[in-house]
């Protein structure tokens, strides 16, 4: 409650800052670049708060997150100059199906033997589907795309890093090993925790290949080329 009241206010700020014309160009600029760098950000943020929610599993933790991704899209829409500049065939192709899954989903607790099993997974479709909204609305830029890929990638591995920290040095964090002894820490299920492991090395792995990346990103230096030489005659 504490995090949708202060989201609430932050709207109700922003959009009077806007009604009212308050403020300098530079200044409202500056909000707008501030919003668009905070974009490129979110995956790895909704990445490393999910897996410390135990991977999402509990209804509430979904719940909340779609309402605050909700008032993020409101965000979006009153607040950008352009919101749907991003929205194309592609993002209605996706959207269309999971809206008609979402609503479907919603109406099953109408005949389906467990209503609140209905409640809980309209709760995750309308998630995935705000998410995909969200994203969507954006025109992406290579350099959007690239931080993106940097920040996710980080925030997989902090989580990886995280949990193989409580197996080498359970002194300094000790966390309870649950029903598996497996390694399955923060995620609580171990192949989820495999899964988004092998997610991170494949990112990483792009990263490090990636010649047009800075040396602090590919964590390396590049080889040097062999000094040519002329081929010797017969």
């Amino acid at each position: 409650m504490g995090v949708l009241l202060l989201l609430a206010a932050v709207l109700a700020g922003a959009l009077a800052y806007r009604v009212t014309g308050q403020g300098s160009e530079d200044e409202r600029l500056a909000a707008r670049r501030a919003g668009t760098l905070a974009l490129p950000a979110l995956p790895a943020i909704l990445t490393v708060y999910l897996a410390f929610r135990a991977g999402g599993f509990e209804a509430t933790t979904v719940a909340v997150l779609a309402v605050v991704l909700a008032v993020v899209c409101a965000a979006r829409v009153l607040l950008g100059r352009r919101p749907f500049e991003g929205i194309g065939w592609a993002a209605a192709l996706a959207g269309v199906p999971l809206t008609f899954f979402a609503g479907w989903t919603l109406a099953s607790a109408t005949w389906s033997g467990s209503t609140e099993r209905a409640l809980v997974e309209f709760d995750r479709a309308l998630l995935y589907l705000l998410v995909l909204l969200l994203f969507a609305s954006v025109s992406w830029t290579s350099r959007r795309l690239r931080w993106m890929v940097r920040l996710l990638a980080l925030g997989m591995v902090a989580v990886c890093a995280a949990a193989l920290v409580t197996r080498l040095l359970p002194n300094l964090w000790e966390v309870s090993p649950g029903i598996s002894p497996r390694l399955n820490w923060p995620v609580t299920y171990f192949n989820a925790l495999g899964l988004l492991a092998a997610f991170a090395i494949v990112l990483c792995l792009h990263l490090t290949s990636d010649e047009t990346e800075p040396a602090a990103v590919r964590a390396g230096l590049r080889r040097p080329p062999r000094p040519y030489s002329a081929p010797s005659c017969c």
